[in-house]
């Protein structure tokens, strides 16, 4: 079982996020934050402590790049499995956070289907063993 922790201020992207992880495997633990700020306060004050953090961009009081840097920046945390969402494909902001650390770069999908079939994907990956490779470190589904 996962402790996941979710960065997301949109509820209804928080609502559709965790119908699909109840859907996919509801012994996993999830807990959310409003925005970057609530989501590094959580990381400073454990427990429970993430096996990953699923992070979107856009958010208000501090957003996800300022986010990831503090978090690969922490000795305590930074090593934990990052994955970063956005509505984007940017070519530019997919670099930016893989070059910030980011373990994977999910493009938010527009249906329930391929949410579902992206964060099946990001289960299948075994996050104790995982090394980020260039090649496949993009989820657009």
């Amino acid at each position: 079982m996962y402790t996941l922790f979710y960065a997301e201020d949109d509820q209804d992207d928080v609502f559709l996020f965790k119908t699909v992880l109840k859907e996919i495997n509801e012994k996993h633990n999830v807990v959310i934050a409003g925005n970057g700020q609530e989501l590094l306060d959580m990381l400073h004050n454990p427990p429970p402590s993430p096996h990953l953090v699923f992070l979107d961009l856009n958010m208000p009081v501090r957003n996800g790049i300022d986010s990831l840097r503090e978090i690969r920046e922490n000795k305590s945390f930074g090593q934990v499995p990052v994955i970063v969402l956005s509505t984007s494909s940017d070519e530019n902001s997919i670099e930016k956070v893989k070059n910030l650390g980011a373990d994977l770069y999910m493009v938010k999908p527009d249906n329930y289907a391929k949410l579902r079939k992206s964060m099946t994907a990001c289960f299948d990956i075994d996050w104790f063993n995982f090394r980020k490779n260039a090649m496949d470190f993009s989820l657009i589904k």
